[in-house]
């Protein structure tokens, strides 16, 4: 009989209906007791949630294509290059890379973004899971892209990209 009971409350718990509390298994029913078992709840649904974390979210920020305007190698004079001049770097949210020359390719494969924090200040590192570099340095500025040494590398090499696409 009483199974008979807790099944009835189950069915009408589902259908919405407010039951009197006058025997112990209808008092699960009590709307004050849902409001205290979803106050409970809620907060193990805010904390399960997964926060992006900066490293995506700047991954995401850099993919597409980009152009190089500007190398600056330690020694070496720096060279500026014209609108149009083919050198791209092709960031995909995916996480893949190319280097290329007009429609050549000149390297590929697959990177991540690393946060560092170098000579006291944080910045990303762009990684490449194949070595074709080492962990190189990388900041977005508006529509250019710097990718180049470590900053507490005073004579490393950088280049500077302009937004494509």
């Amino acid at each position: 009989m009483c199974a008979l009971k807790l099944l009835t409350v189950r069915m009408q718990v589902l259908e919405n209906k407010l039951l009197p509390c006058n025997e112990i298994a209808l008092c699960a029913v009590n709307p004050y007791m849902k409001k205290f078992i979803f106050l409970l709840l809620l907060p193990v649904v805010f904390l399960s949630c997964k926060k992006e974390s900066d490293e995506k979210k700047f991954m995401k920020a850099i993919a597409g294509t980009w152009e190089l305007e500007k190398y600056m190698g330690g020694w070496s004079p720096v060279v500026n290059y014209p609108i149009g001049n083919g050198n791209l770097l092709v960031l995909s949210k995916d996480g893949s890379y190319k280097r290329m020359k007009h429609d050549t390719l000149i390297v590929g494969g697959s990177f991540s973004i690393k946060k560092s924090t170098s000579c006291g200040s944080e910045e990303f590192l762009f990684v490449t899971s194949d070595q074709q570099t080492n962990d190189l340095r990388v900041d977005l500025t508006g529509l250019k892209l710097g990718i180049g040494a470590s900053m507490c590398i005073a004579d490393g090499s950088s280049s500077i990209y302009r937004k494509v696409e």
